[in-house]
């Protein structure tokens, strides 16, 4: 299956929630930093950046240019996972550091996320690049 016109606005979309939500982290990093005192973390500072570097970025070029890759939805499911995952990580390491305390077990956030992360883009090249397109679907044609 091909990028159809549904399928370049349902990434367009999914691109503008990304860009809200970085937007809503940003905003929520800042409202955080007010009242912690004068205490800041990094982690809290930059949360906002994987969903916009991974997740806005992408979702709107792929969204805007015209391609004949092809999508899944259980990789992109797989792949928002590991943002997601990406971003809670930076969330609660933000709040730990702000606190003042550390955990052992934050590693498992990011071991999880790069998990997720690599094999969903792993998937999609497998899709896009070593699976041949029959011809018929290359032309378009029955």
């Amino acid at each position: 299956m091909f990028i159809s016109v549904i399928d370049k606005e349902r990434l367009l979309r999914t691109g503008f929630i990304y860009v809200s939500f970085s937007m809503f982290l940003g905003l929520f990093g800042a409202i955080y930093e007010i009242f912690s005192h004068g205490v800041y973390s990094y982690f809290m500072l930059y949360a906002f950046a994987p969903t916009l570097c991974l997740g806005a970025f992408p979702m709107l070029l792929f969204g805007l240019i015209k391609n004949r890759l092809q999508f899944s939805t259980p990789i992109l499911y797989i792949y928002h996972s590991g943002i997601a995952t990406l971003s809670t990580a930076m969330v609660v390491k933000g709040v730990l550091d702000i606190f003042g305390t550390t955990n052992k077990l934050m590693i498992i956030y990011y071991v999880a996320a790069a998990v997720e992360l690599m094999f969903s883009v792993l998937m999609f090249l497998i899709i896009n690049i070593m699976v041949p397109v029959k011809a018929d679907e290359k032309t378009g044609t029955a």
